[in-house]
């Protein structure tokens, strides 16, 4: 925030990893069995058909066309090449990130950590 530059835009964020990417990070981490991911191709199929039925009724964010196609792993590829030149941007690994996050989330609830 103190090397931007008022009006600039920055994209902060590391490789791309789908959510199932980070189960797996999270199961080496903590030995407990990620949960079963369901075909991609579900999703994609299901989101074409909750995109005809949100037009009539109100979903909910996860049951909707966007929600679902996130849950397929279509997403929004960003660049960070502008927030790695312009502010020495440099992200740190999937593994480390969710360690840090980990470790914070559980000390905060009062569980002891990992061992």
């Amino acid at each position: 925030m103190e090397k931007g530059k008022p009006g600039e835009t920055y994209i902060i964020g590391g490789p791309m990893h789908t959510v199932v990417d980070a189960m797996n990070v999270l199961e080496q981490m903590t030995r407990i069995p990620a949960p079963r991911a369901a075909p991609a191709g579900m999703f994609k199929a299901l989101s074409v058909v909750m995109g005809m039925v949100e037009i009539i009724v109100p979903l909910p964010e996860a049951y909707t066309r966007e929600g679902l196609r996130g849950m397929a792993g279509v997403t929004y590829i960003g660049d960070n090449s502008k927030a790695r030149r312009e502010l020495g941007y440099n992200p740190r690994p999937l593994k480390e990130g969710l360690a840090e996050t980990l470790r914070h989330e559980m000390k905060s609830l009062g569980m002891k950590e990992l061992p």
